[in-house]
């Protein structure tokens, strides 16, 4: 090998020839060992520090437009010649003489002839000519043993250079227009990024020999991995945008649960304290009547009084009074009146204390929950949607413990079924005259839970909804009579806010339960 080295002569290009034909009948690592060599005494002899492996390069040669016709086929007086590897940049010179001295000066030639052909056979360099305005000149590209072709030599015409484009590129035909180069002279890495898309040898750092192809193939690995992870992160930002959004979303949607709610309720509610408003009324109007009645049988008796002392007595005309008042009645139905009055009184006090409970926004972080005391509650402020059409049966664990979690949410998710058993019980009885459901809500304790059981004999949900009842906005109630946010927004709080369970049995024609399991406090943490 060392003797085919020391024999070229690197003016004569015959022997370039005989060299490649040579080349291409050893096997790949030999020929990687000759250029290397090649490269090495080409670079000690032209003055270029010795590169001592194979690489993969791109070189361009910038060319005055004035000294072309001093040009012959690798005889190139060069102003400007820039140098780059892919992967690594592995060095860069810069040759700035005069175009007579590149002309005239034999030994300058000579210099630049070995160091281009030390790099062209070193290293598979691919070699575009460029006028030093940037229109294309020619195109010579050394495939060697990459490419199944002799060494190409370009001409000046454009379609040869286009083709030769094409070879080096192996990929896609780009013309070589000023257009295109103008844009590599802006972004050279676009050029070696598109030229180097062969499979060339190529050193990469440490990694040890390589094809191009695989290190581009990595590098555009590389850089779909960006644009997946610059996708996933977009999409990671929708998805938070989207998780406020739906956030938002519950937010409103408690929110109008919570006013289809006062709707449903405040005539109800309305009705329950007229009621006893109505009756103290009542009762206050037989009282001021009984004081008038009261009234005037004392002036009467007074006149008796008197009409004794005078010697005018009228024991008759006080008896007739006497009855006529019914004094007797009076004496018997005025304790009466007080106390309704002092009922209804209290009826009102309770329906207002259990408004003002059942509505209290609560704070933001858990609080112990007296479920008994919230279920009593909600049967207060809802009694007007039940108690024409059901009974009610508790079973209230007198020692329940006390539930973290938030008092408001939980006595919205507790009217909810309520007023739905209410209303189920309400849609079989219409055919029933005079006929009333039962409702029977209890609660016990297990281990770890406390458990609200809310059981109707209503009309029951058919098998093939009953997987659905917890979907927002589904209902099987007629339209106006519920917006199907209910059961959506009782399943959020129980089991997203209160990580507890839901349960749902119902059979058509007998009823439904629904069973809320509750997780009790393990520690102050939980509070």
């Amino acid at each position: 090998m060392t003797t085919m080295v020391q024999s070229v002569a690197l003016h004569d290009e015959r022997n370039w020839f005989q060299l490649h034909d040579e080349l291409n009948h050893l096997p790949d690592a030999q020929q990687r060992l000759v250029q290397g060599r090649i490269a090495r005494d080409m670079g000690q002899r032209s003055g270029v520090a010795p590169l001592g492996y194979p690489a993969v390069a791109i070189l361009l040669i910038m060319v005055s437009a004035d000294i072309r016709e001093h040009m012959d086929w690798l005889w190139l007086p060069s102003l400007g010649l820039i140098f780059a590897g892919f992967g690594e940049f592995l060095m860069g010179r810069r040759l700035a003489v005069s175009e007579d001295a590149a002309i005239d000066h034999p030994k300058r030639r000579y210099q630049i002839f070995s160091l281009i052909n030390a790099l062209s056979w070193g290293m598979y360099v691919g070699l575009i000519i460029l006028t030093h305005e940037g229109d294309p000149l020619s195109m010579l590209v050394f495939l060697c043993t990459v490419a199944a072709t002799s060494i190409a030599v370009g001409t000046q015409t454009q379609e040869k250079s286009h083709w030769l484009f094409y070879l080096a590129l192996m990929w896609t035909p780009i013309a070589a227009s000023t257009a295109f180069v103008a844009g590599i002279h802006k972004e050279p890495e676009v050029l070696l990024f598109s030229i180097l898309a062969v499979s060339f040898p190529v050193l990469v750092g440490t990694q040890g020999l390589r094809l191009v192809a695989e290190y581009l193939e990595a590098q555009l690995d590389r850089s779909a991995l960006e644009c997946r992870t610059q996708d996933l992160e977009e999409a990671l930002i929708k998805q938070q945008l989207a998780e406020k959004a739906r956030n938002a979303m519950e937010v409103q949607l408690r929110q109008a649960q919570k006013l289809e709610s006062i709707g449903q309720l405040a005539a109800g509610i309305a009705h329950e304290i007229n009621t006893p408003v109505q009756f103290v009324g009542d009762n206050n109007r037989f009282l001021q009547e009984a004081f008038q009645d009261i009234e005037t049988l004392r002036k009467a008796e007074r006149g008796l009084f008197e009409g004794a002392v005078d010697g005018r007595v009228s024991v008759q005309q006080v008896r007739e009074l006497e009855e006529e008042i019914d004094l007797e009645y009076l004496l018997e139905e005025i304790p009466k009146s007080l106390s309704q009055s002092q009922e209804g009184l209290s009826r009102i006090a309770n329906i207002v204390s259990a408004m003002k409970e059942f509505s209290h926004p609560g704070g933001r972080e858990k609080e112990l929950v007296d479920i008994n005391r919230a279920l009593e509650t909600t049967l207060e402020v809802s009694r007007n949607e039940w108690k024409y059409v059901a009974e009610i049966e508790c079973q209230l664990e007198a020692s329940l413990p006390m539930v973290p979690g938030y008092a408001q949410e939980l006595n919205q998710v507790f009217l909810n079924m309520i007023v739905n058993a209410a209303h189920a019980i309400k849609e079989r009885c219409e055919s029933e005259e005079g006929a009333r459901g039962l409702i029977k809500i209890s609660t016990q304790t297990q281990p770890r839970f406390v458990v609200v059981s809310i059981e109707d004999n209503g009309t029951g949900i058919p098998q093939e909804l009953v997987s659905k009842i917890f979907d927002p906005f589904f209902t099987t109630k007629v339209v106006g009579k519920g917006s199907g946010q209910g059961l959506a927004i009782a399943y959020s709080v129980i089991v997203d806010k209160h990580a507890g369970k839901i349960a749902v049995d119902s059979r058509p024609c007998e009823g439904t339960l629904f069973t809320l399991q509750l997780p009790l406090a393990n520690n102050s943490k939980d509070v």
